[in-house]
C-alpha cells in the first residue's frame, strides 16, 4: 500500500479497499479547466433572451474572476481583437445611423463584443491544458457514446432519433428529421464541431485509438463538414510527422475503412451527401458572399451593421436573386456564416482587422496552429463569431500560444513568495 500526501491528508492507494478521504482531496486545476468542455455542450441549451445555460455560467464566473484578478495577476488582451473591437464600437453606431435598423438587441451586440474580449483576456493564460484535456476526453467520450447508441437505434433497429436535451430548454430549432444521430447536440454537425478539436489534441498526444473512435463517430453523424475536416486533420498529422511507412499504413487503413463504410447504409448516405452537395450554390458556403456582392461600395467597405441583414431583407434594401437564397426558409433568410457575415456586417475593413491578426498567429508551429486552422476553416461553414463557439476554441488556442507580440499584458502580479504559483503546464506536444 502506497501513501501519498495531498493537502495534508493521507491518500490510500487505489488498490486498497480502504475508502479515500474524499472531503480532504484537493482538486487539481481551476474551475475553467473543468467547465470549458461542458460549455461546448451547454452553449446550445437556450434559456431565451438571456442566452444559454453555458454562457450565463461563464459570464458570471468571468465577472468574479476579473474582479479577483485586478492587481493580483496579469491578464492578456489579444491585440487584433482589441483593434477590431475598437473599430466596431466606432463604426457600427455610424453605420446604423446611416442605414437604419438599430434596436436594443443591437446595443446588446456591442456589449457582448466587449464582454467576450474581456472573457478571453481573463482566461487566456489560466487554462491547465493537461487537466482540460483529461476532462474534455471524458466528456467527449460520453457525447460520442450517445452518437454510437443512436446510430445503433437508427441503422440497426430503424428507429427515429433526436437530440437529447440534458436540461430544460427550447428545442424547437433542433434538427427534427429523425434520420441522423445528434446525441447531446441540436444537430449532427454541431457534435462534429465539438469533437474536432479533441481529435486534434488526441493525435498530438499520440492517443490514436481515441482519435480513431472520435473519427468513426463523426462519420456516424454523417456531418459532411465534420468528415471533410477530420480527413484534413488526419492528413495534416500524417504529413507533419512524415514517415514513408506511416503514410503508407495510414493510406491503406483509410482505404480499407472507406471500402467497409461503403458497404453500410450509413456510409453510403454520408458519401452521397458529400458528393451530391452543390458547393458552388450552397446556402451555407456561398450565399453570404453573393449577398455581399450585391451591396454598394460604401456598404462593402464599412458593412451594414451586425445582425442587420434581416432589416435589409424585410425592407427590400438588398436583392436576393441568387439560387441559394431560394433554398432557405423565410426564417433563415438572414443566416450567414462567419467569413461572409463579417464582410456583410463590418465591411472589408472589419474583415481585414478581424482575420489578419489571426492569420499572423499561424506562424507558430505548435498544436495551436492546426487548431487555429480548424477555427478558420469552420468559419466558412459555421457561425463562430463572438459567441460561445468562438470562446471555446480560441481560449484553447490562446492558452497554447506563447504570449508574444500578439498580446498586450495588463495588470501586475504579486511578487510575494506566498502568492507565487507554478506556471501552468502548456505542453505543445
Amino acid at each position: 500500500m502506497r501513501l501519498d500526501k495531498m493537502a495534508g491528508a493521507r491518500i490510500v492507494d487505489k488498490r486498497s479497499l480502504v475508502p479515500l478521504d474524499v472531503a480532504k482531496i484537493k482538486f487539481d486545476g481551476s474551475f475553467i479547466d473543468y467547465y470549458l468542455p461542458i460549455l461546448g455542450i451547454l452553449q446550445y441549451y437556450s434559456t431565451g433572451a438571456t442566452g444559454s445555460y453555458g454562457s450565463l455560467v461563464l459570464y458570471f464566473y468571468a465577472a468574479i474572476e476579473l474582479l479577483l484578478s485586478i492587481g493580483r495577476r496579469p491578464i492578456y488582451f489579444h491585440k487584433g481583437l482589441i483593434l477590431f473591437s475598437a473599430y466596431a464600437l466606432v463604426s457600427q453606431p455610424i453605420v446604423f445611423s446611416i442605414y437604419g435598423g438599430f434596436t436594443s438587441a443591437r446595443l446588446f451586440n456591442f456589449i457582448s463584443v466587449i464582454y467576450i474580449v474581456l472573457v478571453l483576456a481573463v482566461f487566456s493564460d489560466s487554462l491547465n491544458i493537461d487537466r482540460f484535456f483529461k476532462v474534455y476526453l471524458r466528456i467527449g467520450f460520453i457525447a460520442s457514446a450517445a452518437i454510437v447508441i443512436q446510430s445503433v437505434q437508427l441503422y440497426i433497429f430503424h428507429q427515429d432519433v433526436h437530440g437529447i436535451a440534458l436540461l430544460p430548454c427550447d428545442t424547437s430549432g433542433w434538427y427534427s428529421g429523425g434520420d441522423r444521430p445528434c446525441g447531446l447536440f441540436p444537430e449532427p454537425s454541431v457534435y462534429a464541431y465539438y469533437i474536432l478539436p479533441l481529435l486534434v489534441l488526441c493525435l498530438q498526444r499520440e492517443k490514436k485509438e481515441m482519435a480513431l473512435l472520435f473519427t468513426a463517430c463523426i462519420c456516424m453523424s454523417t456531418s459532411s463538414m465534420g468528415i471533410i475536416s477530420s480527413a484534413f486533420i488526419w492528413a495534416y498529422w500524417l504529413l507533419k510527422r512524415f514517415d514513408f511507412r506511416r503514410v503508407i499504413v495510414g493510406c491503406v487503413a483509410i482505404a480499407v475503412a472507406f471500402v467497409l463504410a461503403m458497404q453500410t447504409p450509413m456510409g453510403r448516405f454520408a458519401f452521397d451527401k458529400i458528393v451530391s452537395t452543390d458547393y458552388a450554390n450552397s446556402p451555407r458556403l456561398t450565399r453570404g458572399f453573393l449577398i455581399y456582392a450585391n451591396l454598394n461600395e460604401s456598404q462593402q467597405l464599412f458593412g451594414i451593421g451586425r445582425n442587420n441583414l434581416d432589416y435589409y431583407i424585410s425592407n427590400d434594401l438588398v436583392q436576393l436573386t441568387d439560387w441559394a437564397s431560394t433554398q432557405v426558409s423565410e426564417a433563415n433568410l438572414d443566416y450567414v456564416t462567419t467569413v461572409s457575415g463579417v464582410l456583410i456586417n463590418y465591411g472589408l475593413i472589419g474583415a481585414i482587422l478581424y482575420f489578419v491578426p489571426l492569420l499572423y498567429m499561424l506562424r507558430k508551429k505548435g498544436v495551436e496552429r492546426i487548431l487555429l486552422l480548424l477555427f478558420l476553416m469552420l468559419s466558412f461553414v459555421q457561425t463562430m463569431f463572438f459567441d460561445m463557439n468562438f470562446v471555446f476554441l480560441l481560449l484553447v488556442v490562446f492558452n497554447l500560444h506563447s504570449k508574444d507580440d500578439s498580446f498586450i499584458e495588463c495588470g501586475v502580479a504579486f511578487r510575494s513568495s506566498d502568492s507565487q504559483r507554478k506556471r501552468i503546464s502548456r505542453r505543445s506536444i
